[in-house]
């Protein structure tokens, strides 16, 4: 999956791992709305996230959703990747906390 480049590209994934964080599926317009994108860059952003879409509303797996913060975190917005994932996906994936 190519990393986002813009701006409003990370935004529209921010938003869409949080919108999916609670829900299964989101519809592309509540995240284009909550991303201050149109709808159709929306599209376009899911499009080069290899994100596909059935009739407007996006189903994202565990795994996609880590891929995801690991390229949002990637673009230089690491706590809001981390903000949007929840402490049983880390767990998941066997990522430990560090000891201080």
């Amino acid at each position: 999956m190519p990393s986002p480049s813009s701006e409003g590209s990370v935004k529209v994934l921010i938003e869409i791992l949080r919108l999916s964080r609670e829900r299964n599926r989101v519809q592309i317009t509540d995240v284009a709305s909550s991303a201050r994108v149109t709808d159709s860059f929306a599209k376009r952003v899911l499009t080069d996230a290899l994100i596909e879409n059935d009739n407007d509303w996006i189903s994202l797996s565990p795994r996609f959703r880590i891929s995801l913060a690991l390229d949002i975190a990637r673009a230089g917005r690491l706590s809001d990747s981390a903000r949007v994932l929840t402490w049983q996906e880390f767990g998941r994936r066997g990522f430990k906390p560090r000891r201080m």
